[in-house]
């Protein structure tokens, strides 16, 4: 994976990029139609609240490489 996030709202027919940073996404994960996470070569794990239109990288003071992550009801 690269350092992308893409989004759509016509069911795939276009695509449009919202996101950019240095470093490999390892996973995107969804809890809800709104709210969701990205994991990082780089040490960050990005959210969104808006279903994917805007991200926040937030570092989590480690340059490990996180490859997953899981919720927790």
């Amino acid at each position: 994976m690269s350092g992308l996030i893409f989004s759509t709202s016509d069911g795939g027919l276009k695509w449009k990029q919202v996101f950019s940073s240095f470093g490999s996404f390892r996973k995107i994960a969804f809890i809800d139609s709104l709210t969701g996470f990205a994991c990082k070569s780089t040490g960050y794990i990005c959210k969104t609240i808006d279903g994917g239109v805007n991200w926040i990288a937030n570092y989590t003071g480690s340059y490990t490489d996180i490859r997953d992550f899981a919720f927790k009801d």
